[in-house]
């Protein structure tokens, strides 16, 4: 019986020490190209409401995956690469997006 115990605590060691490591990591992502649709896209709104409206599809949207940054954390050139390939991971249509996008440049 002992030896059984030991045995096990042995592999359950080893499983463990063999495991993949999960580093969670602060660094912004890497920039991406832009596609050539990305200014169709874009439509600017000075609205309150539609940037009220942005914000908070931006918060609910986005945070569902990770956590938020804020606007200004990135350049403009940063910002575009990053809300293309957000949108497909999020599945997201183009007008949401569009609120999402005028609420983040509104803020540059």
């Amino acid at each position: 019986m002992r030896t059984k115990i030991l045995t096990a605590a042995i592999f359950g060691v080893l499983l463990y020490s063999c495991a993949p490591k999960v580093v969670v990591s602060a660094q912004k992502p890497d920039p991406v190209q832009v596609p050539p649709q990305l200014p169709s896209m874009v439509v600017t709104m000075s609205k309150p409401d539609n940037l009220a409206s942005g914000k908070t599809l931006y918060e609910n949207n986005c945070s569902k995956c990770h956590k938020l940054f804020a606007p200004n954390d990135f350049s403009k050139q940063d910002w575009a690469p990053i809300l293309v390939r957000m949108q497909k991971k999020a599945n997201v249509d183009d007008n949401v997006m569009a609120e999402v996008s005028s609420y983040i440049y509104s803020h540059l």
